[in-house]
C-alpha cells in the first residue's frame, strides 16, 4: 500500500483565535490495552452486500460517505463516485472525467455537503458540485482550500492546507481557514509558505484528510508530527486532547527543529518505523474516545484503540473476539490478511455507529472456514453466500456500533 506525502501542516508557533480551553493530556501505553469478546463490546453489527452489475462494479472503497439515502463511495482506481442506496442497491455513478498523471489518477478525495446534499468533486481553482442522482448542479470557488474540506454548518465549510517551498514568494498563509458565502472569514494557524522550518516534502500524511467529523457543526483536527487532537467550530478553535506515548514510540525532541532532518524527516521514519508520527481514525461517541497511533511500518500497525474517559480504560480493537454478536465474523479485515482496515482505519461513522470494509471474497473464506458451526447467518447474508459468483462481487460495507459504556 502506498504512503502519501500530504501538505499538512508544521508550524512552530501555535496561533489560537479562541479562547483558552482546558486540555485534556492522555498516557497512553498500546501494549497495555485489554480486549473482550464482541459481545461484551457491540451492541449491533450488521453487513451490507453492494450490488455487483457491469456499471457498478468497482476495486475498493478509498473513502466512504453515509448518508440518510446512500453509501457515496470513491473509488480511486477508476477516478468514479459510485452511489448505493442503505440495502445496497445500486444507484448511480458519477465520472470526475479526471486523467491519470503519473500512472494515477488525480481524484483522491471527495466532500459532501450535508446541508445542500451535494457531491463536491476538489480542483484547484473550483469545484464541481453533483446532487446524489449524479447531476451537475454548480461549480464553487475554493480559495486556495480546494482538496481537504469539510462542511462544518450551512453555508460553511473547514478547508484545510499547507504548501512550503523555498521557491516560493515570501508570504503568509493559513493552514486552517473557515469559508462561507463571501469568501474567507476565519483563519488559523498561519506560517510563512517560504520560511516555514518544514517544507510540505518533508511532511508524511495517513491518507486521511485532516478532519474527523465529531458533530453536525464540529470536527477534531489532527497533523503530523503532533500530537494534540484540536477541537475545530465556527467559532472556536483550540487543543482538546495531548497523547503522550512511551518513549519508545515517540519521536525525538528536536525532530522538528534539528536542520541535519531537513529534507530527510521521511527517509528518517522510514528506517524507524516503531516510531509514531501521526493519528488517524479520530473519533468520540459518550465516554468513549476511538484514535489510532500511527507509525511508518504497516507490519507493526494496529487497527486502533477505544480509550473510555470516565474508566480510564484502554482497548485494543484488534483484541476483539469474534462471536455470535458478529456471526463469528471478523469486524475487520486485519486477522484475514487484508489491508483495508490498516491502510484507512474506519472509513467514516454516523451519530450512533461506525463503517469499514473488506472484500467479498474474504467473507466467503470465513464461512468456509466456519462450516462445521453450522451457523445460521442473517437473510440478506445467507442469500448472498447462496451464489458463488458474489465471491467476485464488491466490497462487503460493515456497520458497527459500540456499547456506550465499557
Amino acid at each position: 500500500m502506498r504512503f502519501s506525502v500530504l501538505v499538512f501542516a508544521i508550524p512552530l508557533l501555535l496561533a489560537m483565535t479562541a479562547r483558552a480551553q482546558e486540555m485534556t493530556t492522555l498516557r497512553i501505553d498500546p501494549a497495555a490495552a485489554t480486549g473482550g469478546t464482541a459481545s461484551q463490546l457491540i451492541e449491533d453489527i450488521s453487513f451490507t452486500t453492494l450490488e455487483s452489475k457491469n456499471e457498478s462494479i468497482f476495486g475498493s472503497i478509498e473513502q466512504l460517505i453515509v448518508t440518510p439515502e446512500y453509501y457515496i463511495i470513491l473509488d480511486t482506481q477508476t477516478s468514479a463516485i459510485l452511489l448505493f442506496d442503505k440495502s445496497g442497491k445500486f444507484h448511480t455513478k458519477i465520472t470526475s472525467g479526471m486523467v491519470k498523471k503519473e500512472g494515477h489518477f488525480y481524484l483522491y478525495h471527495i466532500n459532501y455537503d450535508k446541508f445542500s446534499r451535494l457531491i463536491q468533486i476538489p480542483g484547484d481553482k473550483e469545484i464541481i458540485c453533483y446532487n446524489t442522482d449524479g447531476k451537475f448542479v454548480k461549480k464553487i470557488k475554493t480559495y486556495g482550500y480546494g482538496f481537504d474540506r469539510l462542511n462544518i454548518a450551512k453555508g460553511k465549510v473547514a478547508g484545510h492546507s499547507y504548501n512550503v517551498n523555498k521557491k516560493h514568494k515570501d508570504s503568509l498563509a493559513n493552514e486552517i481557514v473557515i469559508i462561507d458565502e463571501q469568501g474567507i472569514s476565519k483563519k488559523h494557524l498561519p506560517y510563512n509558505i517560504k520560511y516555514a522550518p518544514i517544507e510540505s516534502n518533508d511532511v508524511l500524511g495517513t491518507g486521511h484528510g485532516a478532519f474527523y467529523a465529531t458533530e453536525d457543526t464540529a470536527a477534531f483536527f489532527v497533523r503530523p508530527y503532533d500530537f494534540k487532537v484540536y477541537y475545530l467550530s465556527d467559532n472556536s478553535f483550540y487543543p482538546a486532547y495531548q497523547f503522550v506515548f512511551p518513549m519508545s514510540k515517540t519521536l525525538p525532541r528536536d525532530f522538528l527543529t534539528d536542520s541535519t532532518l531537513n529534507g530527510k524527516r521521511v527517509a528518517y521514519l522510514e528506517k524507524n518505523q516503531a516510531f509514531y508520527y501521526n493519528m488517524d481514525g479520530i473519533y468520540r461517541m459518550g465516554n468513549n474516545l476511538f484514535f489510532r497511533p500511527v507509525s511508518f511500518g504497516y507490519t507493526d500497525r494496529k487497527d486502533g484503540f477505544i480509550y473510555n474517559l470516565a474508566s480510564k480504560h484502554l482497548i485494543g480493537l484488534d483484541k476483539i473476539s469474534p462471536d455470535e454478536r458478529t456471526h463469528f465474523l471478523f469486524v475487520t479485515d486485519t486477522k484475514l490478511g487484508g489491508w483495508d482496515f490498516i491502510s484507512h482505519n474506519f472509513l467514516t461513522t454516523d451519530s450512533t455507529s461506525f463503517y469499514t470494509s473488506y472484500s467479498s471474497l474474504a467473507l466467503f473464506q470465513q464461512k468456509e472456514a466456519l462450516k462445521d458451526k453450522k451457523l445460521v447467518y442473517p437473510p440478506v447474508l445467507a442469500a448472498y453466500f447462496q451464489d458463488s459468483k458474489n465471491k467476485r462481487g464488491n466490497p462487503v460495507i460493515i456497520r458497527v456500533t459500540f456499547k456506550k459504556e465499557m
